[in-house]
């Protein structure tokens, strides 16, 4: 695998839930959707996109994408393990789902100030002067 890039990584903050997470990935070009994070009884694991079909009245489930070696799989795994952790750490989301603080970790700058018509416009109602290069 040449090219493998993790992309839209989210993180679930829903109770009652097993699914922790989802996320994208790109691998040599492929975009494959729907990779879930999952908890499972002896920790997180990534489960891969599937559908699920019934047999003998019971639901089974069977993987839509599959690797044809093992350390290809592993590294989808650890690549998304590891964005997902970053993710989790950015918005400051503790293991059990809840928040740690109100704010991400780094800020996000500032939205620009909207200007009155007090700064658009002078006294008399002419347009000021300037108006023309806040719209380039």
């Amino acid at each position: 695998m040449k090219n493998l890039k993790v992309e839209n990584v989210f993180v679930v903050m829903k109770e009652g839930t097993k699914i922790k997470g989802n996320a994208t990935v790109n691998i040599d070009g492929i975009i494959v959707n729907d990779i879930k994070v999952i908890q499972g009884k002896s920790g997180l694991f990534v489960g891969l996109p599937s559908r699920s079909y019934e047999k003998d009245g019971e639901t089974k489930w069977v993987e839509t994408i599959r690797f044809e070696n093992v350390e290809d799989q592993e590294a989808v795994t650890q690549a998304v393990l590891n964005a997902f952790y970053a993710k989790r750490a950015e918005y400051n989301i503790a293991p059990d789902g809840s928040k740690v603080r109100k704010e991400p970790s780094e800020k996000k700058p500032a939205a620009p100030a909207i200007k009155s018509d007090k700064e658009w416009f002078d006294a008399a109602g002419n347009a000021k002067a300037d108006w023309g290069s806040d719209w380039q």
